[in-house]
């Protein structure tokens, strides 16, 4: 017996041709995950004021502020400063920095401010990345564990702070 109209119309709609969506995805998925590379994520640090309002709140907000330590590595030398000011310029000498007398400056802060654990090693451009690691292992050796890693555009002068 010859198959009726509709199993024959069934037969041929069973065969569905795949390669045109499969060609859909294989464009589609290199340009979605190039679009995922554009999509940039930025996490803001913000220090804001605790909850209250007028002078409640702006006496517990300056209560909490910390030390803000910042190592500028320049050619000209190693500067150590923070929230109150820079400290005098560790020069270079014979083309090499000095170790211990970053480690004497680090080591009073730490005795100074025994909680502080933050520093921000911001380095000029033109500072060789050894003497960078080398300044970045002296702070974690003088007992800062939250270490940031920052690039200098200019060297600060100290004047003024």
């Amino acid at each position: 017996m010859r198959p009726s109209r509709a199993a024959r119309a069934a037969a041929e709609v069973a065969d569905v041709d795949m390669v045109p969506m499969m060609n859909l995805f294989t464009v589609l998925v290199p340009v979605l995950l190039l679009a995922a590379v554009f999509a940039k994520v930025t996490v803001l640090d913000l220090n804001l004021p605790p909850k209250g309002s007028g002078e409640q709140g702006a006496s517990q907000y300056e209560a909490h502020t910390d030390l803000s330590l910042l190592v500028v590595v320049s050619e000209q030398g190693i500067t150590v400063g923070g929230t109150g000011g820079f400290l005098p310029t560790v020069l270079k000498e014979d083309g090499a920095y000095e170790p211990a007398e970053l480690a004497a400056l680090l080591q009073a802060i730490r005795h100074e401010y025994p909680d502080e654990q933050k520093v921000t090693v911001a380095a000029d451009r033109s500072v060789a990345y050894e003497d960078v690691l080398g300044v970045m292992d002296i702070c974690r050796v003088a007992g800062f564990g939250e270490i940031a890693l920052s690039a200098l555009h200019s060297a600060p002068t100290g004047e003024g702070m």
